[in-house]
């Protein structure tokens, strides 16, 4: 069986940039900083989980570099949390 590993490079606030790496055969995901260091670790995540906590920092990076986005505030939304 293969693994399915996605690696998401994306830049959050000020130029910094982290890299997701998500695992839905072993249910993890990690973030690194621009310098290699792990900042989060989950594991035992489902892939429904996985795919929505990926479609979340897609969408929030989206968000981050789209001219004219709404001003509406939104709900805190924590991906990393289960």
């Amino acid at each position: 069986m293969t693994t399915m590993t996605t690696k998401t490079t994306w830049i959050y606030n000020h130029n910094k940039k982290y890299k997701i790496i998500s695992n839905t055969t072993t249910g993890t995901i990690q973030v690194y900083d621009h310098k290699g260091n792990l900042l989060i670790e989950k594991n035992n995540l489902t892939k429904k989980q996985i795919q929505n906590i990926e479609k979340h920092l897609h969408q929030q990076n989206t968000k981050k570099h789209t001219p004219n986005q709404s001003t509406q505030t939104s709900r805190s939304y924590d991906p990393m949390i289960t």
